[in-house]
């Protein structure tokens, strides 16, 4: 789909909300076959994978006898895998405020 019909579809569903809203329909804004199926939610699969990892990573240092910065970068590494979509935002975020950070530098 390319961004004109793209646009002008966004533009009729708004149309339609607002009229419907303004008829006082608040329960039904949108038919049944304009409605999409949420995506799935895996935030507590992610997190439960993220702190069992970070257990692992804590423990094979103790046992191993490796430098704590290797668990550091194993869990940065396997949470910025597992958040990809959230850590490139976050690096959007994090470059608008380095200039403020390092400031003279």
């Amino acid at each position: 789909m390319d961004r004109k019909s793209a646009a002008q579809k966004l533009a009729a569903l708004a149309i339609k909300i607002s009229d419907r809203y303004a008829q006082g329909h608040v329960g039904a804004l949108l038919d049944n076959e304009e409605l999409s199926n949420p995506a799935r939610h895996r935030e507590a699969i992610h997190l439960a994978m993220l702190a069992g990892f970070m257990t692992m990573a804590g423990l094979g240092v103790q046992l191993l006898h490796l430098p704590t910065s290797l668990a550091i970068g194993a869990v940065v590494i396997i949470s910025a895998w597992l958040y990809r979509s959230a850590a490139s935002a976050g690096l959007v975020a994090l470059a608008a405020l380095l200039p403020s950070i390092f400031q003279g530098r």
